[in-house]
């Protein structure tokens, strides 16, 4: 649920400093303006992995975090996602050039870059020092 209001209040931020909602008025409510996810154009794509730790175990609760490096950088939804029991992640994003990173208290992994296009999905993992 925290996740969901996170990703709402920065998507109403990002509209907000782009100028706003497109064919939106100022009082109109957010929602009736939004696509459905079902709805999405399949133009998507996915940057999946797993986070484990130096003894090759996986770890749960890391935060992955994307950067997008392409001009004009692409809008991501979250800031950060976290990773499942088993150290898995699974994001989707507009089709570009990421930075990612890992964090998890005080481990890191060193980042890394991807490529992904549209309706591909590529694997990222990272071990965590």
């Amino acid at each position: 649920m925290f996740r969901l209001m996170r990703t709402a209040a920065l998507l109403v931020a990002t509209a907000l400093l782009t100028g706003g909602l497109a064919g939106c008025q100022p009082d109109d409510p957010v929602s009736s303006h939004d696509t459905p996810i079902s709805d999405a154009p399949r133009t998507q794509a996915v940057i999946t992995g797993t986070v484990r730790d130096a003894a090759r175990r996986p770890v749960a609760g890391a935060a992955v975090q994307p950067r997008s490096l392409d001009q004009p950088a692409h809008a991501i939804p979250e800031i950060a996602i976290t990773t499942d029991d088993q150290g898995r992640y699974s994001w989707t994003l507009p089709p570009g050039d990421y930075s990612l990173e890992v964090r998890q208290d005080a481990r890191a992994a060193a980042p890394r870059n991807v490529s992904v296009g549209a309706g591909e999905t590529a694997t990222v993992d990272f071990t965590l020092r």
